[in-house]
């Protein structure tokens, strides 16, 4: 009997515990028209759990959201407790356990306790990735530690389309207007060629060459040749092993093989989310799915 009395504890456990961690998730941020201000709700039961009061509420990331009330921002826990007052000019979500800030128009880093352990004196600071972050002088971007070591020196080229980040070993950056990837010590592994280069994402990276679009691996070997077109002013992702490309203003979709698995017979279409996407043909717009058959809304 001694076992099926601990399997029973430990049930009771495991179920208190989805309980909590589904207990956060449904903590959500709402907007009340009547004040308008920012408070949280229990989505669940649609019901107000911390009232409206602040300018801006997010979303909680590491089980910590950010606020802002009286110009200034801060964290709060999903009890709405104050963990991280609000006396700073700006502030990122926490990622890794650490958050950049800004006051007095520099940035620098807080922990959960709202301790700073990066001082304030950079002119830009990004999240952190693989244990970096880039961090701006106002000119030229390089890269920090957790303990605010700059490992890469300020010599990348700033954009304000396309910041650098390190994924999966490799960071995005700009050199002498051309991007190309490097590692982690600053060493270059594919070289400037491109002229936007975005972050790797499951061993590929978008990269543009003369407004033509591909992508790359980790080799700097193109998968999906950079002969395609991106409209509507957006950058090339991967929703549900497909992205949306174009040729002389026709749409389709290609997968990770770069194989086009969705012709390219459409006037418009955008990324896949929950399994549809949306085009126009001609004067129709409407939904597809991953097979390119039409559906319902």
């Amino acid at each position: 009997m001694k076992p099926k009395k601990l399997l029973l504890i430990s049930f009771f456990a495991l179920t208190a515990s989805s309980a909590v961690a589904q207990f956060k998730q449904v903590i959500i941020p709402y907007y009340d028209q009547a004040t308008e201000l920012y408070g949280y709700k229990d989505s669940a039961l649609n019901m107000a759990a911390i009232p409206a009061k602040y300018q801006y509420a997010d979303r909680h990331y590491e089980g910590l959201a950010r606020i802002q009330q009286n110009d200034k921002w801060g964290y709060i826990a999903f009890s709405g407790k104050e963990i991280v007052p609000a006396i700073y000019d700006d502030a990122l979500n926490f990622k890794d356990s650490v958050a950049a800030v800004k006051q007095n128009d520099k940035w620098g880093y807080i922990d959960k306790t709202g301790k700073v352990i990066i001082p304030f004196q950079y002119a830009i600071a990004t999240d952190f990735h693989e244990d970096r972050a880039a961090v701006s002088n106002g000119e030229f971007w390089g890269f920090i530690n957790k303990k605010g070591f700059l490992g890469i020196d300020y010599m990348f080229g700033y954009d304000e389309n396309v910041y650098p980040i390190f994924k999966e070993g490799l960071a995005n950056v700009k050199f002498r207007d051309k991007y190309g990837f490097i590692g982690v010590i600053g060493q270059i592994i594919i070289p400037f060629n491109y002229d936007y280069a975005l972050p790797f994402d499951n061993g590929l990276a978008a990269v543009q060459k003369d407004y033509k679009w591909g992508f790359i691996n980790k080799n700097g070997k193109e998968i999906i040749p950079i002969k395609y077109e991106i409209g509507g002013n957006t950058f090339p992702v991967f929703n549900e092993g497909l992205t949306p490309v174009s040729v002389d203003n026709k749409y389709g979709f290609v997968n990770r093989q770069g194989k086009e698995v969705i012709p390219l017979i459409y006037d418009y279409a955008s990324n896949f989310e929950k399994g549809k996407a949306p085009v126009r043909l001609g004067s129709q717009s409407f939904y597809i799915n991953t097979e390119g058959e039409r559906i319902d809304d």
